[in-house]
């Protein structure tokens, strides 16, 4: 099999270039940037192509019609592993010439999914990266850490669809949700607000006696970002930290015709538009959408669809938080809520979902304030109540990023899950005894649910765990 040097090198060294340093109040994605990546990708084109050639070449060179079955099998194995590699390759060139386009198209560098800027050194490890770290967060673990599914898991992924919305055991019943992504397994940070959402709804009690109800939801509404057996190991570590949810798991991929009755809904009311603005071009103009679509008479094809903001609503009290402003201009602003690729946007399956499950209190990450401000203006444009909120601290690593596998953060280890539980306690200032470590899961829950208190929890952005 053909072997190169050049498989070892870094892609900045095969390009023959430096870490890019950005200057002092240099532009994002400019000129001198995009060319410091159009030099890496073209390199890293090239040394692929060599690689494709020198397959090819290998081939014809030991090309034989061995007498010997066994020595035939033998070559038609190589050759196959040859061609596997060959086509990998191929793929590969495919997506940096898609990249380089994106790049002359001045649309390079910005997530897909939720349109911040991925970061120039993300880039660099990954310069085909179309997604920010935290929508990577827990993307390609690799398939051997996921313990076995359970009979009741697999039950549990079976399509399930409500038959109607849950009923409100009462008037002021607490309902709570933790609604992951499956686009890898659950680490420190998604266990620490998977711990406090399942603990607030439980400490809730309502003047009935109830424990509050705790649902789970599995956000799988973007199939390129998915890793297959992510919905069966969340909820396979969801049951071995003894946090056990209420009612079905709902899926979102299920859901479909109800955002689409969500979006021709908004579209009879006037509240929707077509948009076919690129992002390139919304930043020439300051980087805030300016409505420019809104009065014109765009096709379906090619565009996204955008909500008329009537409300702009940028101020809340939250949980945890206190008082909270997000950015004025951005809440402002008519934000997308079907995408182009016709995937349905975040904001509008996530708001959706939260009326549809009766949800009144939101517990998560920080790294979600500034969407609260768009959810509660489609909140308010559909007329419906608003949910509470609560945004606890991000766990980040000593260099200030939020805990994700490209940081090296390790999924969860369900075999031994006592001194995570109590790590995760003392990280939301819960203060647990010591010698909760000895005990079993459920004393630890049990425990955790007496001892709940939300003053407790540290009113902070973000937590390095190297601190802790």
């Amino acid at each position: 099999m053909p072997t190169s040097k050049h498989r070892t090198l870094g892609i900045l060294a095969l390009a023959g270039v430096e870490p890019y340093q950005e200057k002092g109040g240099e532009e994002y994605m400019g000129e001198p940037q995009q060319e410091h990546f159009k030099k890496i990708l073209d390199a890293w084109r090239i040394q692929l192509r060599q690689e494709v050639d020198r397959t090819v070449t290998h081939m014809q060179d030991e090309a034989a019609n061995f007498p010997d079955p066994v020595d035939r099998a033998a070559q038609e194995e190589e050759f196959s592993l040859e061609l596997r590699t060959r086509d990998r390759e191929r793929k590969l060139i495919k997506k940096i010439e898609k990249t380089l386009q994106l790049i002359e198209d001045d649309d390079f560098g910005f997530c897909n999914s939720c349109g911040i800027e991925i970061g120039i050194r993300r880039l660099e490890a990954r310069p085909t990266a179309d997604l920010c770290i935290e929508c990577k967060t827990l993307a390609e673990i690799k398939e051997r850490q996921m313990a076995a599914k359970s009979p009741v898991l697999q039950a549990l992924q079976q399509d399930i669809l409500y038959s109607e919305r849950p009923l409100l055991a009462s008037q002021d019943c607490y309902r709570g949700r933790f609604a992951p992504s499956p686009s890898g397994f659950l680490h420190f940070g998604s266990l620490i607000t998977a711990l406090a959402s399942f603990l607030d709804a439980k400490a809730n009690v309502d003047s009935k006696g109830n424990q509050g109800k705790w649902l789970v939801r599995i956000e799988d509404i973007d199939p390129p970002r998915e890793q297959t057996g992510a919905s069966a190991a969340i909820l396979k570590t969801l049951d071995a930290f003894g946090l056990n949810w209420d009612e079905q798991v709902l899926y979102q991929s299920r859901q479909s015709d109800c955002y689409h009755h969500i979006l021709h809904e908004l579209q009879q009311r006037k509240l929707s538009y077509y948009c076919q603005c690129t992002r390139s071009e919304i930043k020439v103009l300051g980087g805030i959408y300016q409505g420019n679509c809104r009065t014109l008479s765009n096709s379906q094809q090619h565009s996204a669809i955008r909500l008329i903001n009537h409300y702009g609503l940028y101020q809340f009290n939250d949980i945890f938080q206190g008082d909270v402003t997000c950015d004025k201009a951005l809440a402002e602003e008519d934000f997308i809520i079907h995408r182009k690729d016709k995937l349905f946007a975040y904001q509008l399956a996530v708001v959706h979902d939260d009326i549809y499950q009766n949800i009144t209190h939101v517990i998560r990450g920080c790294d979600l304030l500034e969407p609260t401000a768009r959810q509660l203006t489609l909140f308010k444009t559909l007329n419906q109540k608003l949910p509470e909120y609560g945004h606890i601290p991000l766990a980040t690593t000593k260099h200030g990023y939020k805990l994700s596998k490209q940081n090296n953060a390790p999924c969860i280890d369900n075999t031994k899950p006592q001194a995570t539980l109590v790590a995760a306690l003392s990280f939301l200032g819960q203060e647990p005894v010591h010698d909760l470590v000895h005990e079993s899961v459920d004393t630890i829950i049990t425990w955790a649910i007496k001892h709940w208190e939300r003053s407790k929890v540290p009113k902070q952005k973000e937590i390095s765990i190297s601190t802790l």
